[in-house]
């Protein structure tokens, strides 16, 4: 079941990524949706479930400074300012006991 999930969830992904008639990825997708794709998959387990069981709660501080961080992404466009807020919301709500 878990092979055949993966066939399925492989296959609508890059069914779109390719161009017709050949078996590569377009330089475009590559450009656009393959990190965005990566790094998603990296982040959102953290946020969504730190300890290992998923937490929607307020008391999830790795949500809170994720959707702060993606707020401050969407204004500031410099990932060094980026990063420092993520890090900077992460430590004030450690420090308060959020």
């Amino acid at each position: 079941m878990i092979i055949e999930i993966a066939a399925i969830t492989f296959f609508t992904r890059f069914v779109f990524a390719v161009k017709p008639g050949k078996a590569e990825t377009s330089q475009e997708w590559r450009k656009s949706y393959l990190p965005i794709a990566i790094f998603t998959t990296i982040i959102v387990p953290s946020l969504l479930a730190p300890y290992g069981e998923l937490e929607l709660s307020i008391q999830n501080e790795y949500l809170i400074a994720g959707i702060v961080t993606l707020l401050a992404a969407h204004k500031k466009k410099n990932l060094t300012h980026i990063v420092i807020i993520g890090i900077l919301v992460v430590f004030l709500l450690r420090f308060f006991q959020y």
